[in-house]
């Protein structure tokens, strides 16, 4: 029918041109619970071929976020070690190789515990809570979460996040 035509509407729609960036940020968001304590060494250690793998040319940041719940000061933040607030975010232009794969498994190794969230397994709630306006900022401040980056987060967990129905 005529009405039936008149509703219809055809809608195009053409993809932009991909504007390609040199520019990472990986964050790692770890479970901070007992049960993985002896796995995250071993993880930092593997990132040698995960950064060997990137182009040389790549401006990467990289920093550890702690799988905490509301009750905890970490939660949303960028981690550092206690007195090492220089290790919040490891640059690939400021570190060589062996320098940022040393402080990040420092950083993974020495993590603090949540003992509201199961010892730490909120990473769903963490993460968001980083989108916040003060924690964007904060982290923005720091140099992670850069506009003009992409975002690559690992999750590291041994099992499903306790914001998970």
């Amino acid at each position: 029918t005529l009405a039936a035509a008149a509703a219809c509407s055809v809608e195009r729609f053409q993809q932009p041109e991909a504007v390609i960036s040199r520019k990472i940020d990986l964050l790692f968001l770890t479970d901070t619970s007992g049960s993985l304590s002896d796995e995250r060494p071993a993880i930092a250690d593997g990132i040698d071929s995960f950064i060997g793998a990137l182009p040389s040319d790549v401006d990467l940041n990289v920093a550890v976020m702690l799988a905490h719940g509301s009750r905890s000061n970490w939660s949303g933040k960028l981690f550092h070690r206690t007195g090492k607030p220089h290790t919040r975010v490891l640059s690939n232009q400021t570190l060589t190789t062996a320098e940022l794969r040393a402080e990040l498994k420092a950083n993974l190794s020495n993590v603090q515990v949540d003992n509201h969230s199961d010892g730490g397994e909120s990473g769903l709630y963490s993460l968001s809570r980083a989108t916040d306006h003060g924690m964007l900022t904060a982290s923005r401040a720091h140099g992670f979460f850069r506009e003009d980056a992409a975002l690559v987060v690992v999750m590291i967990s041994d099992e499903q996040d306790i914001c998970y129905r």
